[in-house]
């Protein structure tokens, strides 16, 4: 059963050769039981077949829009036209090569709503590009400005967020950890922010071995350049931000 609201949800999509795997994330979106009022893509300048595929999409679905860059500037400015383009008292992130339970955006909001929540993220399952289960994440219960210096509890293609948070439409323009940037900035611009997790698995995200997110190492350094960087932490704060998120990810490992 598809459920109508008065409250309308934006989802948002950045997009780069994603030719084998955007049809199903979108497809994935189009199925929620709460359908959204618009599902908006960002073309970051493909190369592949992503453009072809787009186009039967929009043509299966006027909910579909898709805005086409004229050059590569990777997912922070992809998604910051994304969240200025979105018009829904929601907006929903997902990545192009991830997917949704049908019934996400339904729990999430209703989760959102039951509690008051700025922003709400779910557990997810995890797997490979053969398809295969790796594992599943469960974020924890409870996330604050605090904890979020721990680790990046935040997973982008599992996050509703109510539009019109401070500093909401504009994320960080780094080409790796934009994502938790965005997020440490919406705790620091919106003092009393709530964030909650709903405790069941209501996505899928592919690690690829090609993605900018799948070298745990990788991330955890440039997570150091970020927190100087964007938010211009002194050195010493960034290097013991950097040490609890090397414990926290040997921990949960």
């Amino acid at each position: 059963m598809m459920l109508n609201d008065s409250k309308n949800v934006s989802v948002i999509i950045p997009a780069y050769n994603a030719e084998k795997t955007i049809r199903q994330c979108v497809m994935s979106a189009l199925r929620q039981t709460r359908k959204p009022a618009e599902i908006i893509i960002y073309d970051d300048c493909s190369t592949d077949g992503t453009r072809d595929v787009l186009k039967e999409l929009t043509d299966f679905d006027p909910v579909v829009k898709v805005l086409f860059g004229e050059q590569n500037v990777g997912a922070g400015v992809a998604r910051t036209q994304l969240l200025q383009a979105a018009q829904g008292d929601f907006v929903a992130f997902l990545d192009s090569d991830d997917s949704w339970h049908e019934t996400k955006l339904e729990k999430q909001i209703a989760y959102m709503e039951d509690r008051s929540l700025d922003i709400c993220v779910c557990s997810y399952e995890i797997i490979d590009e053969a398809g295969t289960k790796i594992g599943t994440r469960v974020p924890p219960q409870k996330i604050t400005r605090f904890n979020m210096h721990l680790a990046d509890w935040i997973p982008t293609s599992m996050t509703v967020i109510r539009n019109g948070l401070n500093s909401a439409k504009k994320m960080p323009d780094i080409r790796r950890r934009q994502d938790y940037a965005f997020w440490l900035i919406l705790f620091r611009d919106n003092p009393g922010l709530t964030c909650s997790s709903v405790d069941e698995v209501l996505g899928t995200y592919l690690r690829s071995s090609n993605s900018l997110s799948s070298s745990a190492l990788t991330n955890v350094k440039y997570n150091f350049v970020m927190f100087r960087s964007v938010m211009k932490y002194s050195v010493l704060l960034s290097f013991l931000c950097l040490l609890a998120n090397i414990v926290t990810r040997i921990a949960r490992t």
